[in-house]
């Protein structure tokens, strides 16, 4: 999604400078999500004899989906995996959260260049904390 919602903000395809502040200010949570620090996040994401993807679907497409999101939180180990594959994918789009970030650098409204500043700045930090990370993972 948050790619689809960087593509959006690189055409200038948003109606207006509210929404685009809106989603300037999405981005930019994207990008702090993608700083959660855990140990070993992809043996988090796809913890050894469990199918992750067929657990959540089979728990949301149940007799009732709202008991179904609960109840992954009810087991830590999936609700492990399914925060560490949310922050491997913050990670993943923060290229694209950059780039739509410095596209709206240069829009015309105020408050619209000042949410891009701030998602930049985010997604600048976000980038260097992963590489950091990533170096003292190759060090060790």
């Amino acid at each position: 999604m948050a790619s689809h919602v960087c593509a959006l903000v690189g055409r200038d395809a948003l109606p207006d400078a509210r929404t685009l502040t809106g989603v300037l200010a999405f981005l930019h949570d994207v990008a702090q999500a993608a700083m959660l620090v855990a140990d070993d996040l992809d043996g988090l994401a796809h913890p050894a004899g469990r199918d992750v993807d067929a657990e959540v679907t089979a728990l949301l497409n149940g007799p009732d989906p709202e008991e179904g999101r609960d109840l992954i939180y009810e087991d830590a180990e999936l609700a492990d995996a399914v925060m560490a594959r949310a922050v491997l994918s913050c990670r993943e789009v923060l290229p694209a959260v950059s780039s739509a970030a410095a596209h709206a650098l240069t829009h015309p409204d105020g408050q619209v260049r000042a949410a891009a500043e701030e998602t930049a700045a985010m997604a600048r930090e976000a980038t260097d904390l992963v590489a950091a990370q990533r170096a003292n993972t190759r060090c060790a």
